[in-house]
């Protein structure tokens, strides 16, 4: 459960089996992404009455992405959903953003999804179908201020569905995108409260707001 987008409680309580995947690096720690984090959130899952299996993982590292891909086949056989989306975040412009900065961005945001999509997408078709929703962004299809890496690897994230989709259909897994226009969360909270960077965010939305 990364922290872009919210879980619904209410779907919560017509499914039985919820896996949590945070990213271990101090990037995100700074961020509230840690374990004590996902740990709180496999408990209000459980309390909803969700069977939670609650998985510490670091999507850039193939090995702990393996390692997550094997411990949930073990406890529950193999995976038929996966989600994908664990994000990163850098309200840097395109001219602006320092490599390191971009590579990291990608790394989790492109990277991770086609690890996590081999790791998962290897069970379900071993189980002989399953399905992956891949979540993008609005910023896949139009630029947006202040987002160039961001919009870049959502793009990407775009594309790597429809490949999936391509490759995998016939075998009887599913690739889906999931696309959000813009919403303030845990994730982007921090770029709203540049008042330069809210303004301009507001005007591309008709309700300016």
């Amino acid at each position: 459960v990364a922290r872009a987008v919210g879980f619904d409680h209410d779907h919560v309580r017509r499914r039985h089996r919820f896996i949590g995947f945070d990213r271990r690096r101090e990037a995100d720690r700074a961020s509230g992404l840690s374990e004590e984090a996902l740990r709180a959130v496999a408990a209000t899952l459980a309390g909803e009455g969700a069977t939670v299996l609650p998985v510490a993982c670091d999507v850039t590292d193939p090995a702990s992405v393996h390692a997550a891909a094997a411990r949930v086949q073990e406890a529950w056989g193999p995976a038929r959903v996966l989600v994908n989306n664990a994000a990163a975040l850098y309200a840097d412009a395109v001219m602006d953003i320092g490599l390191e900065r971009w590579n990291q961005l990608l790394a989790v945001n492109l990277s991770g999804y086609l690890l996590c999509a081999q790791a998962f997408g290897r069970q379900m078709l071993a189980a002989g179908g399953g399905a992956m929703v891949h979540v993008s962004s609005i910023a896949a299809h139009v630029p947006q201020p202040y987002s160039g890496a961001y919009s870049v690897s959502k793009a990407g994230v775009a594309m790597l569905s429809r490949q999936l989709a391509l490759e995998l259909g016939s075998q009887g897994v599913r690739s889906n995108l999931v696309s959000p226009a813009m919403i303030q969360t845990p994730l982007s909270e921090s770029i709203y409260r540049d008042p330069q960077v809210r303004a301009q965010r507001e005007r591309m939305v008709p309700a300016g707001r």
